[in-house]
């Protein structure tokens, strides 16, 4: 017969606690002005006709998130305010693509300026956590969207 083995308890992690307090933390306000600070940027960008791609990657990037956030529980209602964004997103790329005006309409504007300052809300109030759950979920979304025949992707021109 074999002699037990002596029990030997293995040290703690210490940094396990500080990134479970990290993810349990909302956005700090640098963070959250920065994030924010693209968007608003992007859209002040398009209200003048002069948005490049990687700006409205930003918008794009805004409204997915959102999205995202709402299939987390942490945005309410959002179903007809995604909608309404992307159709608005969808005839002003198809507008500019047609004719090749970048001008908004004011009510465009104005549902962007309104999705701008809606992300800044949802901003403050997520944590880390769910922030990086969001990422995740729009990663995901994007690359089955991208590899489905039957969703059509926008892109910014």
């Amino acid at each position: 017969m074999r002699k037990r083995s002596s029990y030997r308890p293995r040290g703690v992690n210490p940094k396990a606690h500080v990134m479970a307090m990290q993810g349990a933390m909302k956005l700090g306000r640098d963070d959250q002005l920065i994030i924010a600070g693209r968007v608003a940027g992007a859209v002040d960008a398009a209200g003048q006709g002069v948005a490049t791609q990687e700006q409205w990657g930003h918008i794009f990037d805004a409204l997915n998130m959102i999205e995202a956030l709402a299939h987390l529980g942490l945005v309410r209602d959002s179903a007809e305010f995604i909608q309404a964004h992307q159709t608005n997103i969808v005839q002003v790329l198809n507008r500019k693509k047609a004719s090749g005006s970048a001008t908004l309409h004011s009510e465009e504007l104005k549902q962007l300026r309104d999705l701008s300052a809606t992300w800044a809300e949802a901003l403050a109030v997520v944590t880390h956590n769910e922030f990086f759950q969001a990422q995740e979920r729009v990663i995901r979304k994007t690359i089955n969207a991208a590899n489905d025949p039957h969703v059509t992707v926008m892109e910014a021109a």
